[in-house]
């Protein structure tokens, strides 16, 4: 019966260390929240720049020698005698492609001390100053006393005492309370009349090519994409069926009403309803309660696991109108383009195949070539990133028919053992023979560990890897399409 009071004390204890945790999420969310309106939701990759830009700003390594830089390059020029107007922007390049070389944390990734900064850098003020009545560095001391706080409770230093309790629970509250002046200042939802300005949420109508964009017809319509004659190799596959073939989240149809969106959809904002409408279920009540449910931790929430490995992040909640933003992480859309950019080049210098000259758009795969060459395509080649931190060399079935499809694919399988000896030891794990029966398409192929976020090295290793792969895949699928074919496919 001694036990029962200690262990009491420690419920008690972890109870209020969850509660104030959740009482720091909740005010770090909300001065996010802000930062992204100022930057008008950082839909776009206009907003997105502009964004990173004022992160690379305060980030230390950056700051610290950019400036002397600057006047070396003057100085050079004017000893010299190069009679040259400094130019900023070249300047600008040479400093980062030679001297800074630390990756700048994304917008997700900084440090409650950071977020504070951003949101109250002098730069910035006069736009938020309306919206409060406390003088910037009154607001400036609150905040960081909740870092203070937050600090304390993190390492484990001491347990907060009530006051600094009662710190967190106003500066929440408080913080809350100017959301609607906020928001007047900066309307999220803004679309600029002018032709040459970025509209930030952009809806288009699809072609008939693309899967269907609004919550209705993605709740209604299961399969209706359409893909081009087998003669014209499609300029993108849509691969998203793998989210139904090993995931049983319940927030994975989000993740697949978000990759369904045309690429061209910057943001899509959405009320809570219409999610629970998307996953067939609702909602936990946390997150009609808390910000910090729908934080972009890929980490310790399973439901943003689901949006981030598809390229989207949260960049605003409006907990009251009960609404979400997703926007496109630009970032990784850079980083896309960049790998596939230089494994196609690498590859193009060892395949002894015809390849397709696709142009890497910021997508998470690449389809390089079709199967058979020379003659009527049975399936595609590609490159694709997949989710749980997977590359994969495939080959997609598609030819616009999903019993046709299966058909070729069953036609494959009967000699998978062959296949699989044929491939020898290219790949690291076994074969992957996907018939995907709930989708029209179906996929054969090879995975290797490898996320777009790895290091330089491991993704050069992994190209490395992917090139080695597709050349004997290529040169195996062809010799079993071409017999199938044979056979009176």
């Amino acid at each position: 019966m001694a036990l029962l009071p200690a262990l009491f004390d420690a419920t008690a204890f972890f109870r209020r260390r969850a509660e104030d945790t959740i009482l720091i999420e909740e005010i770090e969310n909300t001065i996010k929240d802000y930062i992204t309106l100022y930057f008008r939701g950082s839909i776009g990759e206009a907003g997105q720049a502009q964004l990173q830009d004022a992160i690379e700003a305060m980030m230390p390594s950056h700051s610290k020698f950019r400036d002397p830089f600057r006047q070396a390059l003057s100085h050079y020029l004017t000893v010299v005698g190069l009679d040259h107007p400094f130019n900023e922007e070249a300047a600008l390049e040479a400093f980062t492609r030679y001297l800074y070389k630390d990756r700048p944390p994304s917008f997700d990734e900084l440090t409650l001390s950071q977020y504070i900064d951003l949101f109250t850098s002098k730069i910035r003020w006069d736009s938020y100053k309306n919206a409060f009545q406390l003088d910037r560095d009154a607001i400036i001391r609150l905040l960081d006393d909740v870092r203070k706080i937050r600090n304390k409770l993190m390492h484990f230093r001491d347990e907060i005492s009530i006051n600094e309790r009662t710190v967190l629970r106003y500066c929440k509250e408080w913080l809350e309370r100017h959301r609607s002046q906020v928001e007047a200042i900066f309307p999220l939802k803004e679309v600029e009349s002018s032709a040459q300005q970025p509209i930030d949420i952009v809806e288009v109508t699809l072609s008939s090519s693309l899967p269907t964009t609004t919550v209705s017809e993605f709740v209604s319509q299961t399969n209706t994409l359409n893909v081009e004659k087998l003669d014209n190799a499609p300029e993108e596959i849509q691969l998203w069926d793998e989210i139904s073939l090993t995931d049983n989240s319940r927030y994975a149809p989000l993740a697949l009403y978000l990759l369904n969106k045309p690429f061209n959809v910057e943001g899509e904002l959405l009320t809570f309803s219409a999610i629970e409408e998307v996953i067939k279920g609702k909602l936990p009540a946390s997150a009609r309660q808390s910000r910090s449910w729908w934080a972009n931790d890929s980490v310790g929430h399973v439901q943003s696991r689901q949006w981030l490995d598809v390229g989207w992040r949260v960049s605003y909640v409006d907990m009251e109108q009960s609404t979400v933003l997703f926007t496109r992480i630009h970032d990784r859309q850079k980083l896309y383009i960049d790998f596939f950019n230089a494994l196609l080049v690498d590859l193009n210098q060892k395949a002894q195949f015809h390849l397709r000259k696709p142009s890497p758009n910021g997508q998470s795969w690449v389809v390089i070539a079709g199967v058979p060459e020379g003659g009527p395509i049975v399936a595609y080649l590609a490159f694709s990133f997949a989710r749980y931190e997977r590359f994969r060399v495939e080959l997609y079935i598609d030819r616009g028919d999903k019993e046709r499809n299966k058909f070729i694919f069953d036609a494959l399988h009967r000699y998978k053992d062959e296949i699989e000896d044929a491939l020898g030891e290219v790949t690291q794990e076994a074969i992957q023979w996907e018939r995907i029966d709930d989708k029209r398409a179906a996929r054969i192929a090879l995975y290797h560990k490898g996320s777009i976020t790895d290091s330089d090295e491991e993704l050069a290793e992994l190209r490395s890897w992917a090139i080695n792969a597709m050349i004997r895949f290529q040169k195996v699928m062809e010799q079993y399409v071409n017999k199938i074919m044979s056979e009176g496919l």
